[in-house]
């Protein structure tokens, strides 16, 4: 591989260790058709920050076999069709969905789902690929269960590459060009030499993995993480009040939300999507645990969950940045160097 091509490996990783190996073994599942783990990637980022050359890079490497999807296209039997023979489902540049994902879950899975060819008849059959998706933003499904949680693998890039007007790696109409075009043997053997020791990250549970390559993903997301870091705890077969404008903020959730966006100078959530947003970001932190929501007499509750006591303001908020883990890629990929 060129200096272009590490070059783009530290940025896409972050020069995290741990997002290198995330990527090697992505790649590594991706061509040798893998899917015994079920994980799915999450690539996201700002505008401008490499998702599309990562999606170039994956089409030039399998081809035909990466089909393009969005979340609708799930529902559709005529659309599942694409893949019978597809090697990579590419969700690219997903917007904020927030709908059901039991069709995603079993796509990651490899569970049977069927499929309707035009004028043809209903097959049965098992998908056997990579899910990728790339978004500008985190996504907030109706997963009330934290099903979906278990499978997906987050990679945040932080920043805009260095060589951003420089065409990287482009993929249109089967063909590839760009400054990385030459690297891909060279990426597909460093890929396939995974197996020899990469391979054991994914052994790990995915809130794992995440906490090693994207320790701030849950106070990057909007500020009801930041809030939830703040001011709510796991409490087993405790049951909280969500509340509402008008109710006690030291009794009930949504009313101490409202005073910690106003403290900091943050625009809330309504308080439709406050709730829906608590579950699913509450499973995501506490992957372990099931939060869901109830309706009692006296109202909609959260269960496991109480308030903390901490102050309702971020002077004091401190991030931990012990688990970024930098390193040389260079040196560790002298073996790879052109």
């Amino acid at each position: 591989m060129s200096h272009n091509m590490l070059e783009y490996l530290k940025h896409l990783s972050g020069n995290n260790i741990y997002s290198l190996k995330v990527i090697r073994n992505f790649l590594y599942l991706i061509l040798t058709r893998n899917i015994k783990y079920h994980l799915a990637l999450y690539l996201w980022g700002s505008a401008g920050s490499g998702k599309s050359v990562f999606e170039n890079l994956i089409q030039a490497i399998s081809g035909k076999h990466v089909k393009s999807f969005t979340m609708k296209d799930l529902k559709d039997q005529h659309a599942r069709v694409d893949l019978v023979d597809a090697t990579v489902a590419l969700f690219p540049d997903l917007k904020s969905y927030r709908g059901d994902v039991s069709e995603l879950k079993n796509v990651i899975s490899g569970d049977l789902i069927s499929a309707r060819e035009l004028y043809k008849n209903k097959i049965n059959f098992r998908p056997h690929c990579i899910v990728l998706m790339t978004s500008n933003l985190l996504w907030q499904p109706n997963d009330s269960t934290n099903g979906i949680q278990r499978r997906f693998i987050y990679l945040t890039i932080n920043k805009i590459p260095k060589n951003k007007n420089i065409e990287l790696l482009n993929y249109e109409n089967d063909v590839a060009t760009g400054i990385l075009l030459n690297d891909l043997p060279g990426l597909i053997n460093w890929a396939l030499d995974a197996e020899k020791e990469d391979l054991q990250l994914f052994k790990k549970s995915t809130l794992e993995i995440n906490s090693l390559i994207s320790p701030n993903l849950d106070k990057e997301v909007n500020p009801l993480l930041d809030w939830i870091n703040m001011n709510l705890k796991y409490d087993e077969n405790s049951a909280f009040l969500v509340g509402n404008k008008k109710t006690d903020k030291n009794k009930t959730l949504y009313p101490n939300y409202l005073e910690f966006c106003n403290n900091n100078g943050f625009t809330p959530l309504s308080i439709i999507d406050f709730s829906n947003s608590l579950i699913q970001q509450l499973n995501l932190l506490w992957n372990e645990k099931e939060i869901t929501k109830k309706r009692t007499n006296l109202g909609i509750v959260v269960t496991n969950t109480t308030l903390t006591k901490n102050a309702n303001v971020m002077e004091n908020y401190i991030d931990s940045e012990e688990n970024n883990k930098d390193f040389d890629i260079f040196s560790l990929l002298k073996n790879y160097i052109n």
